[in-house]
Order: structure tokens, then sequence, then C-alpha cells
């Protein structure tokens, strides 16, 4: 893959760590949505959750980034966790990018009547696994090089307002940081994460399949949601909701080979 080189365009000399923490609950919770009173506590876990973070260094500035393998997180909580962030890491809340991937297949992090109860326990649990996950990324930090991919990528989405593949943003968009005997890809893509539908099993549904083969071959990812609006995986298109594992590789091997 032909990679466009930010270092060439910067004389900056930029450092990055990079680290990953399990997310995925031992005690029950409800699963976030997909619908209405579905009460859908989750049973088991197709594949496990995380919190990923990457700390990027040009010498003058800190950033942080950190992408969650769930649906959302309320305001007061990402608050509350960049404050905590910030004095662990001695950076300015301003610095810290949090996001989530939007998958429907992970614990309830905010009650809204009909679709979701919190269990409190997994918000204590996710507070101190963030805490994990960050807290030795100033003394793993080290040099790194740093390129920008973009192109379109076929056959992933489709609008399901319209029924067909108008106003789709098919552009995958990545951040390379290749460190010295891996690379770590920071990306985006517009889509949902929805092609388990209402199943209740815990899962990163396609995306955890496209960190999963990533990591397969000595690399990780860390996943910032595109504007997905009405984007829908193509698996919805003929059998919404009803995804299987084996859409989900398909799904992970594609995207992770056009990075």
């Amino acid at each position: 893959m032909n990679y466009n080189s930010l270092i060439q365009r910067r004389s900056s000399i930029f450092q990055a760590s990079f680290n990953k923490t399990k997310i995925t609950p031992h005690f029950s919770c409800e699963l976030f949505g997909y619908g209405y009173y579905l009460n859908r506590m989750h049973v088991g876990v197709l594949d496990d959750i995380w919190v990923r973070s990457l700390l990027l260094n040009n010498g003058e500035k800190t950033l942080l980034f950190m992408s969650y393998d769930l649906l959302l997180l309320p305001m007061s909580l990402i608050k509350s966790l960049k404050e905590t962030i910030a004095n662990e890491l001695n950076i300015s809340t301003d610095h810290i990018f949090i996001g989530c991937s939007h998958t429907h297949s992970a614990p309830t992090t905010e009650s809204m009547f009909g679709i979701g109860e919190v269990n409190p326990d997994f918000i204590r649990f996710l507070e101190a696994q963030t805490i994990a996950c960050i807290k030795n990324l100033n003394q793993t930090i080290q040099e790194v090089q740093l390129y920008d991919h973009e192109e379109i990528i076929e056959s992933i989405a489709y609008n399901r307002r319209l029924n067909n593949f108008d106003s789709v943003d098919n552009r995958l968009r990545a951040l390379i940081i290749k460190f010295k005997t891996s690379n770590v890809f920071l990306y985006n893509l517009a889509c949902h994460t929805v092609v388990l539908g209402r199943e209740k099993l815990i899962s990163a549904d396609w995306v955890g399949a496209v960190n999963k083969s990533l990591s397969e071959h000595g690399d990780e990812g860390i996943f910032f949601q595109g504007c997905s609006g009405n984007l829908d995986p193509m698996t919805n298109l003929n059998r919404k909701g009803l995804g299987k594992r084996e859409d989900l590789e398909i799904i992970g091997s594609l995207v992770a080979s056009r990075l």
C-alpha cells in the first residue's frame, strides 16, 4: 500500500504510544438500543469490546485519541473521564478526543426510557479500565513515522432511507502511525455498526472485526465513526438485523485489506 508521508510535508519529529484494554463486562448488562422495550440483557459474548488509546506528540503539543466499542458516552461521563485522564497524563482536556464506534451490541451507558438501563457497576468498571488503558502511555512513547491514506471503498454501506446507494460517504480515511515493528491505523468510515441487529451477544460488530483482522497481522486499529446518518451495513439491505459472525468477518477482512 502506498501512503502519503506527513514527515515529508512537515519538519516535526513525531512520537506516539498505543494501548488497549478490554471492557467486556463479567456481570449482567442490558445492551443499548436497536428498538424500544426489547430488554436485551446480554446472554453471552460473541467478541470482546475494548477501549483503545493513542498518544501523539510533535514536540510542541500532545494529543490523546480514545475509542470505545460502545454506542455512546454521556457528556457528563466524558467530562469526568477527560479530567481524570488529563491529570494522569499531564495534558489539557482540550487535547483529548473521545469517540465511540456506535455498536448496539455493547452495554448501556446512559439510561433512556424504553431503550436501555445502565448497570452502575459497568460505569465504575469502564472508568477503571480507562485509567488502566492510558496509565503507562507517557512511559512507552517512542519515535514514529506518520502517513495518511484515503481511498473509496465499495460494498460496505447503503442508504437505508432511500434503499439505494445515493448520498453514501464511502471514503475510507486513515492516519498510519508506523512504529518500529508494527503499525497503528487511526481510521474513519461512515457506516452504522448494526450488522448483528437485536442479537443479545456482546460484540464490537464490524469495527471489531476490522481491528481483529489488523491484529492478526501484528497491527492495531483505532476507529472513529464517520457521519453515518442513514448509512447501514450492506448486510441489512436484504437481511436487516440478521447478520452473523461470517458477515462481520467478510466486512472486517475487506476494510482491513484496504488500510
